[in-house]
């Protein structure tokens, strides 16, 4: 079977930007992305 895979990264300064937050951000960013209805949202 094929599936549908993409990659994110996030480069960041972590001298301005806690980790926590930049692993916050992807986080919510992957469950945004796994939302079945987000494609109807563009």
């Amino acid at each position: 079977a094929i599936h549908s895979v993409g990659l994110v990264a996030l480069t960041f300064d972590h001298r301005a930007i806690d980790g926590a937050y930049a692993a916050r951000f992807l986080a919510r960013l992957a469950q945004l992305l796994q939302e079945t209805d987000w494609v109807a949202r563009l």
